[in-house]
Order: C-alpha cells, then structure tokens, then sequence
C-alpha cells in the first residue's frame, strides 16, 4: 500500500511547482496553467497548513477575467453618489479630489461605510476590488474591505490588513460570533503605504489578493446581504482611490 504524503511534502510540491512556474516565461501557457482555478482544493489545503505565512502566488494567471462576469463598475469618487460622508463623533468621512477619505475616531471599535450592490448573488461570479492608502494608521490597526454585509444584525465578512505589521485577516462575523479563517496571518506582499485588495467568488470558491498576489482562498461562505464597502478597525484614517465590482 502506498504511504500517504504527509502535509508538508504537499506543501514542499506545491512551492516548488509554482517556483517553477514562476521561473518560465509568462508566454509558455502550459507551464502558467501549473496553478490556476483548476488546483483550488489543493491550493485551499496548501494555505490552511501554511502556519507562518510563506504561501503568497502571483495571482494574475488565477484572477477572474471579464469572460467570468457579466458587469463592471469602477467608482472614482467624481461625486458623492451613494457614500455616506459627514462628520460625527465616530467618524468622518469625505469625498474630494477622487478620493473617499474615512476616519474612524473610536479607539476599541471598527467603523464600516458600505453601499448596496443589488446584482451580486451568492450562486454567481462577483468581484470587489478597492485601491487603499494609509493616511494615519497606529501599530496593531487594520483596514480593509467588507462584502456581504447586512445592516441589521451587523453578520459580515471582512478581509482586512496591517500594513504596519504586514499581515492579513479574514473573519465573518454572524450571530454575534467571529468565525476566523486567518488571524493577523503574516504576508510580505502588504505595503506600508498604498495596497490593492480583491476578494472574488469564482464557482463557489472565494479568491483573496494582496497587490496581485493570491493570499488566500477557500470554499465560498455566505453573503449576509448585498451591502459591500470599507472598513476600519481602531481610530485611524484611509483614503480610498477607487472602488471596483464585478458581477
């Protein structure tokens, strides 16, 4: 009977297939197809043994293309459009100059500005994409996107990252419990001052990107509802370059 292979060997084959795939002129098809949606379980399992963090992919050969959405809208803050913006003693938020620019006045509390997105179902393709820069961000904060969030009893997904810390986190919150995927998980792709973030529904399976680059990925979980948007967690302050959706 053949031994089975232990998790590390796994993921040692793994790394070693994309350190190879890597290496090959991006032109040779055959070897950028090494990793793609095709190897998603595999892919899965490889990251949720990888305790420190080492598992970061180039992510453009994976990343959905426009082949799988039916729609796309950019948001460049020309205008206010549906954003809540005002100043209060939690927040303040402001459009100017093609940015929205969210401050988060609460120490111990996140602030979250979404928007409804009434094409985006659980069952379909759909993608966020969000262009964020720190403007005043302490040591231990985290920003980041929120999808599937529902007004009501505050359930949501969110997909934050620590640039000063270089790390990522993915968490849902439903009935008033945090369910962790990955906690402050350390990712060198995280910069300091300017970062691009994506999470995507491909067939069921959920794609999250730092920079271009696959973080993470696993079985779809659930929309609470179709309200989509930012997050800040601890007093700080972000400034949003633009707001991208497909679905």
């Amino acid at each position: 009977m053949n031994k089975i292979p232990s998790k590390s060997f796994l993921i040692t084959l793994l790394m070693s297939l994309i350190t190879l795939s890597c290496s090959k002129n991006s032109k040779n098809d055959k070897m950028g197809l090494i990793v793609d949606r095709k190897n998603r379980l595999t892919l899965y399992k490889a990251f949720k043994n990888d305790t420190e963090g080492n598992m970061v992919f180039p992510g453009k050969n994976i990343m959905g293309k426009e082949r799988d959405f039916e729609n796309t809208f950019t948001d460049n803050f020309e205008s206010n459009g549906p954003w809540v913006i005002g100043n209060t003693k939690e927040y303040s938020m402001s459009i100017s100059a093609g940015k929205y620019l969210i401050k988060n006045k609460s120490e111990k509390a996140a602030h979250y500005s979404y928007v409804p997105m009434g094409g985006i179902e659980n069952n379909k393709n759909w993608g966020i994409e969000a262009s964020l820069q720190s403007i005043e961000i302490s040591n231990d904060q985290s920003f980041g996107l929120v999808y599937g969030m529902d007004e009501t009893s505050n359930d949501k997904n969110v997909f934050f990252i620590d640039p000063i810390n270089k790390t990522f986190s993915i968490i849902a919150f439903e009935d008033e419990k945090w369910n962790i995927t990955e906690s402050r998980k350390n990712c060198e792709v995280v910069n300091k001052d300017n970062n691009t973030i994506r999470v995507e529904n491909i067939d069921q399976f959920w794609y999250y990107y730092i920079n271009d680059s696959l973080v993470y990925c696993k079985p779809a979980g659930k929309l609470f509802e179709k309200k989509f948007g930012f997050g800040v967690d601890g007093d700080g302050t972000i400034s949003v370059k633009y707001f991208k959706v497909h679905w």
